[in-house]
């Protein structure tokens, strides 16, 4: 049973901070590069029994990777960037700077999740990359896990467990009191008060209306719902109806307008106000766990609340 508790405990440790790097990267944020980099290098060293150091504090911003192994001949570029510019653009520095005479192998750590890439990875035949094998992302490194000892695993959860908000900004507060705040602070508001008849129905909603992108907001459902299901639910019937309404007439209209902003892309739209949430808490002054928000959020689109559904909606199905 402990083995499984110190996977889930990576498992969410890494989840938040991808979340963390994702929502500063996109405001142009990026003070936790170098912090990412001390974390990725223990942990892949002890996932892969590695004995990986920091390029960069050898020699600062090295272009083509961030962490060498010189005794195992590899290297690692860890990046929060998926795209292929991005990985083409690491292989032609390691090109350029002539690194595949030293090292044998170089591998990419992406903080995000993999694309079905369909670009060709050109290494000019100086060395061998194979996406399937040299691209990892956390679904990756997380899967690995089970293949370990549990001692191994206890490892490395205590070694993630060694770092906190004084390593960096990136915050891990209580995730229930970020969603207490958040519903707070959104019933406090005069805004978007509006009344919207909407249809409850998640079938419509996920299955029809947003079939295109439905197995990815079930597959954001179901990996924030193993952490905050039950807690979430605790929350909400703790408040008074009063500010259910409000909460509710507060989201639907937020989300139609943001929804329709991104052109009724629900995933875009949802990352925008993953965004527009993390702002709103930011002014209150208060710690929160982004991928609490995330999930608040995620949830409130599987009861209606977010991107409802209305009469029009039904009519075009």
């Amino acid at each position: 049973m402990e083995y499984i508790n110190d996977i889930n405990a990576i498992s969410r440790f890494l989840s938040i901070l991808r979340y963390e790097v994702e929502l500063k990267g996109s405001l142009n944020l990026y003070d936790e590069n170098i912090f990412c980099e001390k974390i990725f290098c223990d942990l892949l060293n002890l996932v892969y029994n590695l004995k990986l150091v920091n390029s960069n504090l050898i020699e600062k911003n090295e272009a083509a990777f961030d962490l060498d192994d010189k005794k195992h001949k590899i290297v690692y570029q860890v990046t929060s960037t998926t795209s292929s510019t991005k990985i083409k653009h690491t292989i032609e520095e390691f090109i350029k700077n002539k690194c595949y005479k030293k090292y044998k192998k170089l591998k990419v750590v992406l903080i995000g999740e993999k694309l079905s890439y369909r670009a060709a990875f050109d290494s000019q035949g100086l060395f061998v990359f194979d996406p399937d094998e040299d691209i990892l992302d956390l679904q990756d490194i997380i899967k690995k896990l089970y293949s370990l000892s549990p001692e191994k695993v206890h490892e490395i959860k205590l070694k993630m467990d060694s770092y906190d908000i004084k390593d960096s900004h990136i915050i891990f507060p209580n995730e229930e009191q970020t969603i207490i705040d958040l519903i707070n602070k959104i019933t406090e508001s005069e805004d978007y008060t509006e009344e919207v008849d909407s249809i409850v129905d998640p079938e419509l909603k996920i299955r029809k209306r947003f079939a295109a992108f439905a197995k990815r907001i079930e597959d954001e459902y179901i990996d924030a719902a193993r952490l905050y299901g039950e807690k979430f639910d605790e929350i909400v019937s703790g408040f008074s109806k009063r500010d259910n309404i409000k909460l509710s007439n507060y989201l639907k209209n937020k989300s139609i307008e943001v929804l329709a902003s991104q052109f009724n892309n629900p995933i875009d739209a949802l990352n925008d106000l993953v965004k527009y949430f993390s702002k709103l808490m930011n002014t209150a002054s208060v710690s929160y766990d982004l991928l609490a928000i995330k999930y608040f959020i995620v949830y409130e689109i599987i009861e209606c609340n977010v991107f409802p559904n209305t009469s029009e909606d039904e009519d075009n199905d």
